[in-house]
């Protein structure tokens, strides 16, 4: 008789969630997803918010609430039992498929916004093993790649600056990228799950390889080789320095004619066009495009912020933060 495994990818975000997602999602549709994988879609979960299926609403059935209020439910459509059903059924189809058989979600959101014991225990009883997967990218590559990705959305309004210091401190106050504070929450005794921690590949020829080095750390096989995972361009880049210097423009403009009638929908469509000029850019010569990067006295400050909690975060790893993989990622983490 087989058995059922479920595997929850919990982020953090930018750690290159959509390509993993992407890589399997597009596995789905082209038929080619090994077939003791599953990766819900279509019926078996919600339509996807773009191009990917993720599964955000995951956390509905264990939602983190903090009195801090930093964390707190997630507000969707689809309520709590809505969700905790789709789950039954995912792990009813595992079933009837017969063997051993793996299901895949990717939840980006959950390492901040999941309670790890009741997601944990919830799948347990519907799955006979689970396996919760959260991958680290060091601060001074997560922090000004999240920052880029704000910046470019316009109803971020807070975000004008590629200055790091107010958005640095915004995130640290949450512990975001903490992840001696991770380490913490999802690892404790007896825990329903293992906790698998994997550290993240910086270069986009790499990135491919992270996908597989998880695949690896889960004893998955090869990853679904496809479109989406072909040497194609990041799904979510950090634009060139003139890119993002005329995004912070487009969103300064709204400030001074926002006022005005029709001044707020002038500054959008200024700043649409050179969202757009900036997504160009980034798609014409992938192999010889240079990303934005924090100036080494803004890095100097993010590497300053998480020093503590990286040091600790090491000793917790026990052996495994001397394997070369996890040597360089604390090379890069704590250099300024």
């Amino acid at each position: 008789m087989g058995t059922t495994r479920i595997v929850v990818h919990i982020g953090p975000m930018k750690t290159g969630t959509s390509a993993f997602a992407a890589g399997l999602w597009r596995a789905v549709e082209e038929g080619t997803l090994a077939p003791d994988i599953m990766y819900p879609a279509h019926e078996l979960w919600f339509p996807a918010n773009g191009e990917i299926v993720k599964h955000h609403d995951l956390v509905e059935i264990a939602p983190l609430i903090s009195t801090t209020n930093f964390e707190a439910p997630r507000k969707t459509a689809n309520t709590a039992t809505f969700v905790d059903a789709k789950l039954v059924d995912i792990a009813a189809e595992a079933r009837r498929r017969g063997g051993n058989v793996t299901v895949i979600m990717v939840c980006e959101i959950g390492d901040q916004l999941a309670e790890p014991s009741t997601l944990g225990a919830r799948l347990a009883e519907l799955f006979d093993r689970v396996d919760i997967v959260l991958v680290a990218r060091e601060q001074t590559g997560a922090i000004p790649s999240l920052l880029g990705q704000q910046l470019r959305m316009w109803n971020r309004k807070k975000v004008t600056s590629l200055r790091i210091s107010s958005f640095l401190r915004y995130h640290r106050e949450r512990n975001a990228y903490d992840y001696d504070y991770l380490w913490d929450r999802w690892s404790f005794a007896n825990a329903p799950y293992t906790l698998h921690v994997v550290p993240y590949r910086s270069s986009l020829a790499q990135s491919e390889n992270l996908n597989q080095c998880i695949f690896d750390e889960l004893g998955l096989g090869a990853f679904p080789q496809n479109q989406w995972n072909a040497g194609k361009a990041r799904i979510h880049p950090t634009f060139s320095s003139v890119g993002m210097h005329l995004l912070v423009l487009g969103k300064k403009l709204d400030r001074v004619i926002g006022w005005f009638p029709a001044g707020s929908r002038l500054a959008q469509y200024v700043f649409d066009r050179f969202l757009g000029y900036c997504h160009a850019e980034s798609r014409r010569n992938v192999e010889t495009f240079t990303a934005w990067k924090l100036p080494r006295s803004e890095r100097a400050k993010v590497v300053g912020a998480y020093r503590t909690s990286n040091e600790s975060f090491r000793s917790k790893l026990g052996p495994l933060a001397h394997t070369p993989e996890w040597m360089a990622w604390f090379e890069r983490a704590l250099t300024r």
